[in-house]
């Protein structure tokens, strides 16, 4: 009963679930040195933790896709007729990445001899590993 209680302060403590099951193998082990029969064992308290896996469980946060309207507008604020180099880099990997629906590394890991412009009609990116086309 105690363990449960203190498992249960725990909970409400706003402990992770994490720190709920590090007391719970911590007591587990305690009990399994000194030779006690192991009060974790029971289905009292073994419904503890399987509760605060649910409880304190949070929902998954997708990523919104980036549109082609963030595209355009990162395009219109970076890539001015006065912009500087660095502001023109950033408009064209952002364009890059999400016309050739590229992923970070794959951009990360193109290099000026990967490009090649063909005829002013299109652009070849030579991607040399890529996650999904292995």
């Amino acid at each position: 009963m105690y363990v449960a209680t203190y498992l249960e302060f725990l909970l409400h403590s706003n402990s992770s679930y994490s720190a709920l099951e590090a007391a719970v193998y911590g007591i587990r082990w305690a009990h399994d040195i000194s030779g006690l029969s192991n009060p974790c064992d029971s289905n009292f308290v073994k419904g503890i933790p399987e509760s605060a896996k649910r409880s304190l469980s949070r929902p998954i946060v997708k990523k919104e896709p980036v549109t082609p309207d963030m595209v355009l507008s990162i395009s219109q604020k970076f890539a001015l007729a006065n912009a500087n180099l660095s502001d023109l880099r950033t408009a064209a990997i952002c364009v890059t990445a999400f016309a050739g629906f590229l992923r970070f590394n794959e951009l990360a890991n193109l290099r000026c001899c990967d490009v090649n412009f063909c005829k002013d009609k299109y652009v070849e990116l030579f991607i040399a590993k890529s996650k999904t086309d292995i």
